[in-house]
């Protein structure tokens, strides 16, 4: 399986631009965490209703602790570069661990509560989500099963915070 996941990296990495380099760069950057709080922040301004308000703040503390304190120092899954020296990152090479994607987790994960709270912003979110977790790949930062999980671990923070509300 990590040879079918390191080919589809280097065959994204064949087709790299220096156009594409900087766009992706860009939509990657919009899936950081230090990025998303005060995003979530400024969207509970919004007349989304306290049940939204509960959900996002409860479901990014849960992805915040699941991904980052558990789940990336417990997999301990090297970045696909450090693993296959062939695939050259583009941009800064990320220093924690690979397993799962936490760009495509937060970034999934609020656009599903979107889609329940207020679906025109929901869409427009998951559209945003689908080109982060890309992004993440064509960038040599995440293998494509990596990106699956943190799809996964999204769906399933989504789920479990809806029972709260």
């Amino acid at each position: 399986m990590i040879q079918k996941e390191h080919s589809i990296l280097l065959w994204l990495q064949k087709h790299r631009t220096e156009t594409g380099n900087r766009f992706w760069w860009f939509v990657t950057k919009l899936g950081y965490s230090k990025m998303w709080f005060p995003i979530c922040a400024l969207l509970t301004l919004l007349p989304i209703g306290n049940a939204c308000r509960i959900q996002l703040w409860s479901a990014l503390l849960i992805q915040a602790l699941l991904v980052h304190v558990i789940l990336k120092k417990g997999c301990k899954r090297q970045r696909p570069f450090e693993a296959c020296p062939e695939i050259i990152p583009v941009g800064k090479r990320p220093k924690d661990r690979s397993f799962p994607s936490g760009h495509t987790c937060i970034t999934f994960m609020t656009a599903f509560i979107f889609l329940t709270h207020a679906p025109a912003l929901g869409v427009i979110l998951l559209v945003v989500a689908s080109m982060i977790a890309f992004s993440r790949m064509y960038l040599g930062a995440h293998y494509p099963t990596d990106v699956l999980g943190g799809f996964i671990i999204a769906i399933l923070i989504y789920y479990g915070t809806s029972f709260i509300i």
